[in-house]
């Protein structure tokens, strides 16, 4: 065979086959630990695990990875910032977070701040103020590291047990009357009470004292392609109500109405929302 030929064969070959396919980008990020909703025990359930999968099945280019074991927020926070991790998942939104991190600009879920209390109590709470109602000794049960604390305390309010670093525990110490009123995050509350074995002992105030909202969180040195095409994807998954269906299945109270798909709300102020 000839040079010429050897030549022609060569290009029609590279023009008949297929491009080869483009690399997945790899993202990486850590579990979150006491963010059982977020994060089963062993990483394969919970809303963060669930978001990454709808993504990656949208977008088969982008695929993500994480440990087996969970990390406080603040080291999640600042391996972001700093490039060691690529995502985070579900972080409230915050100025000192804008000035750390990339923000995508669709809300992941609604974060609403509910209060329980033993089944029969009679407590009526409309928003928080009213908890200044309370008598003294009636203790008002958060999580450990809640900033709640500090919008509690400039409302004036002092009996406050921040203790606990997970939810269960606080909902045991409830029913033992160790506390009259837990406030915890909706998705989250009715399923830990669920997961506690507590549906005949505790129940869900009606209503909501606030609304907070959760997104995905880029490292800042991320390439803005690849932000472009992450916050692409979330639209997409946001548009199509799948950020919706997903939130939902981790709410039980059929009474809120998880909102991950409602691209016409307004975000909350920066600085408001309680870093969860």
């Amino acid at each position: 065979m000839t040079y010429t030929r050897r030549c022609l064969l060569a290009l029609l070959v590279s023009v008949c086959l297929p491009a080869p396919a483009a690399e997945a980008v790899v993202l990486h990020t850590y579990m979150e630990s006491d963010a059982e909703m977020k994060w089963d025990a062993d990483g394969k359930r919970g809303i963060c695990p669930e978001i990454f999968r709808a993504i990656t099945r949208r977008d088969a280019g982008l695929k993500f990875s994480w440990e087996d074991y969970p990390v406080p927020q603040k080291r999640l926070v600042a391996d972001l910032e700093l490039g060691h991790i690529d995502v985070a998942c579900a972080l409230g939104r915050t100025a000192e977070r804008e000035q750390q991190l990339v923000l995508t600009p669709v809300v992941l879920y609604d974060d609403a701040l509910v209060a329980a209390v033993r089944k029969g109590d009679a407590l009526v709470v409309n928003e928080l103020a009213d908890l200044g109602k309370l008598p003294p000794n009636d203790i008002i049960l958060l999580t450990y590291g809640a900033r709640l604390v500090g919008r509690l305390g400039d409302l004036g309010i002092r009996q406050i047990d921040d203790g606990a670093k997970r939810p269960g525990d606080n909902l045991q110490k409830l029913v033992r009357g160790r506390g009259r009123v837990f406030l915890f995050h909706e998705p989250g509350m009715a399923w830990e009470i669920h997961r506690a074995g507590l549906d005949d002992k505790v129940e869900v105030l009606p209503g909501v004292l606030s609304v907070d909202q959760h997104y995905l969180w880029l490292s800042p040195h991320m390439a803005p392609e690849l932000v472009r095409r992450i916050s692409r994807t979330l639209s997409e998954l946001e548009n199509d109500g799948t950020l919706g269906h997903i939130a939902a299945r981790w709410s039980l109270r059929d009474d809120h109405a998880v909102r991950g798909a409602g691209k016409n709300r307004k975000p909350s102020a920066v600085g408001n929302a309680e870093p969860q």
